[in-house]
């Protein structure tokens, strides 16, 4: 997709071109200091779209997507741009439980817990998200995107007749998805028939994935934040205004449907403050129920047998679900 925020290689090489060529000419006119300075300002410019194009890229790798059969590839374009998911539907009406996976995570990551809702009588969608297993590739990855590819893949890959209730299941930066949804799709036909979300290990603050993420370069955070507002307003205008407490809690999104917070103990990647968040917005809200799940892991948890019964339970004890 064409880049709106970010050079492209051919644009680089003729900024950093263009730079060396100005500094060999203030030295060769004996303007040392000058030279110092451009040299200073240049690396300085260039470093900064090198943080900002990292900022905004996907995970340097990828993670195999799911491969089963039982599960069905399927695809749609949004701005001509490919949308992937899996799918596996019942062979009658029934509940639609929709995963949504974590960063550098792909479909995979949900093949036990698909498996477990299939089982329960669910149709089962996930979505790739683009630079993630094999989804498309994007070269200015946003999470905002993924909200609206996942609104597009549920317009056209999913016969709503066969859909009673919708659920939605996010692990980390899926449970960000899920939070924006929330707001952002509001008004589509499947937002309006969910009826509980879990959230598993929920990231709710980018700002403070940032600060996680900068704490070597703490010194360039607020001209490195002022360049990622510029460059999100500049990929999304349509959300102009933007301001940097936009990406988190509340105003990113609250779902008002009832919840399940699965958090594992002592997480590896994010920090308390994203759990604490979220029960300080939530309050006391009594449709929100929240368990540390002992054992359960951050990052190598497909598998976990206390969380994969703390759902199920969860599920069968607010719903009416059937194998």
């Amino acid at each position: 997709m064409q880049r709106k925020a970010t050079y492209g290689r051919s644009q680089s090489i003729v900024i950093v071109c263009s730079g060396i060529f100005f500094i060999v000419i203030l030295l060769f006119k004996g303007y040392l200091i000058g030279a110092l300075l451009a040299a200073i300002t240049w690396s300085y410019i260039i470093f900064m779209e090198v943080l900002t194009s990292r900022f905004l890229s996907g995970p340097p790798t990828r993670k195999d997507a799911l491969d089963d059969e039982n599960w069905m590839e399927v695809k749609t374009t949004r701005d001509n741009f490919p949308v992937h998911g899996k799918l596996r539907l019942q062979n009658k009406k029934a509940p639609l439980m929709i995963c949504l996976h974590g960063w550098s995570s792909s479909t995979a990551r949900f093949s036990s817990l698909m498996k477990n809702f299939h089982d329960m009588g669910m149709h089962t969608i996930a979505l790739e998200y683009r630079n993630h297993g094999d989804g498309g590739q994007s070269k200015e990855w946003t999470s905002l995107k993924i909200v609206k590819d996942l609104d597009r893949m549920m317009e056209d890959c999913i016969d709503r007749e066969l859909v009673g209730d919708v659920y939605l299941y996010g692990h980390s930066m899926g449970s960000f998805i899920i939070l924006a949804a929330s707001r952002i799709c509001d008004g589509a036909w499947w937002n309006k028939l969910v009826k509980g979300a879990i959230l598993e290990s929920p990231m709710t603050s980018y700002p403070e994935v940032f600060r996680s993420l900068t704490t070597s370069l703490s010194f360039l955070r607020y001209p490195l934040k002022r360049r990622l507002l510029a460059a999100w307003t500049k990929i999304h205008p349509e959300t102009d205004p933007f301001s940097w407490e936009d990406s988190q809690l509340p105003a990113w999104g609250v779902p008002s449907c009832p919840l399940l917070i699965l958090q594992a103990p002592n997480d590896e990647v994010l920090s308390p403050l994203h759990l604490e968040l979220l029960l300080d917005v939530l309050g006391d809200r009594d449709d929100a129920e929240y368990h540390i799940v002992e054992g359960l892991t951050h990052s190598r948890s497909a598998e976990d047998q206390n969380r994969d019964l703390l759902v199920e339970s969860w599920l069968k004890k607010k719903f009416t679900l059937h194998s």
